[in-house]
């Protein structure tokens, strides 16, 4: 017999959440983490994470920015999703701290959207993963993992340890191509991103009730960024943008950001175009995104190890899904017959020669 029903491999966002929705299930789990979750590490820290209803499908919407607000209001139309579509006008008048308006601009606002806290939600999860009886290892390095006889997921750890499962899930974001690399070559980048926080000052700074907010200005991929409004008591905004050019691994990334980099970010977006945020600083961080050639998930059994089931990789838009995703993978996992079909996130799609642009991701 296993040790446990269930072993994941990284207690980040997904990880934590299926530790805790297979703990439910009555399910025993163990979970392993080389760090200590919530840690700044991986991908899910940084304060805030986006989150809204109406999150389009399909390889064209937000990475590729093809007609992101015209699709996003089709799906919150078809789901009764409750929003506002502005143009430049109303925009203007609505959120006056937009100054550089030019004119045509269209928004979706949506009234349930907003943000969550990434380290409170995956501490919340693994606490409750625990009380329900889930073990978490942390500071333990996993450096197998594989499938025995009768399918059953082998877990090595470093100095030579094993644990047996049921299943293995392997939730382990940018160190997930270091451990199945050779069963899915190719498929999972990594990317550093970069995350300022600037001080805002003077009446017209965005105050603590403005909404989170992805600005597209332009055609190119990089053409655009995100902001969080002033958290309780603090006087800074959260400023991030992406890109996916240069890669890196979760080994070697480059954790520290240079004031160059923020001078950078806060001159190409932020200059002109929000008033009331000044060049200053006050902190920034550095995290990883882990992505697939359509920028999708991947929820699905690893080639030829039937005792391992992979998750990820989040694509830079997975934190908003993953407490869903946890619900899913566990339902998945204890066979229950409401469990969802999980095949438009499978690795087949990978096999037909390029990435399907329908249904691969949330």
């Amino acid at each position: 017999m296993p040790d446990f029903d269930i072993a994941i491999v990284g207690l980040g966002a997904m990880g934590s959440a299926v530790a805790y929705q297979c703990a439910r299930r009555g399910m025993s789990v163990v979970g392993f983490d080389r760090f200590d979750p919530p840690h700044a590490k991986g991908s899910s820290h940084g304060d805030t994470r986006i989150t809204r209803l109406a999150a389009n499908g399909g390889r064209n919407s937000h990475h590729g920015k093809t007609d992101f607000v015209g699709r996003t209001c089709r799906v919150a139309e078809r789901y009764g999703i409750a929003h506002e579509r502005f143009d430049c006008d109303a925009l203007s008048r609505r959120f006056p701290y937009l100054t550089g308006l030019r004119g045509d601009e269209v928004a979706y606002f949506e009234h349930e959207g907003g943000f969550v806290r990434p380290e409170a939600c995956i501490d919340a999860q693994l606490s409750e993963a625990r009380r329900l009886g889930a073990v978490t290892r942390v500071h333990t390095e996993v450096v197998s993992v594989g499938s025995g006889r009768e399918d059953i997921g082998i877990v090595t750890l470093a100095g030579g340890e094993t644990i047996t499962a049921s299943k293995v899930v392997v939730a382990a974001g940018g160190w997930t191509s270091l451990l199945l690399g050779t069963a899915m070559p190719g498929l999972l980048s990594v990317s550093r991103q970069v995350l300022h926080w600037f001080e805002t000052e003077g009446e017209d700074a965005p105050p603590e009730t403005a909404p989170v907010m992805i600005w597209m200005y332009g055609e190119g991929d990089s053409d655009y960024f995100y902001t969080f409004p002033p958290l309780p008591g603090e006087t800074s905004i959260k400023v991030s943008s992406e890109q996916y050019e240069t890669t890196t691994t979760a080994e070697t990334v480059r954790r520290e950001v240079s004031q160059a980099e923020s001078e950078a970010m806060f001159t190409r977006h932020l200059r002109g175009r929000l008033a009331g945020v000044s060049e200053r600083v006050t902190k920034t961080a550095a995290c990883i995104y882990t992505t697939t050639p359509d920028h999708g998930f991947i929820l699905d059994h690893c080639p030829g190890e039937p005792g391992i089931f992979v998750i990820s990789a989040c694509s830079g838009h997975g934190f908003k899904h993953s407490a869903g995703i946890g619900e899913a993978v566990a339902d998945v996992l204890a066979r229950r017959p409401s469990a969802p079909d999980l095949t438009p996130f499978g690795l087949r799609r990978f096999s037909r020669g390029r990435a399907s642009q329908e249904g691969s991701s949330i």
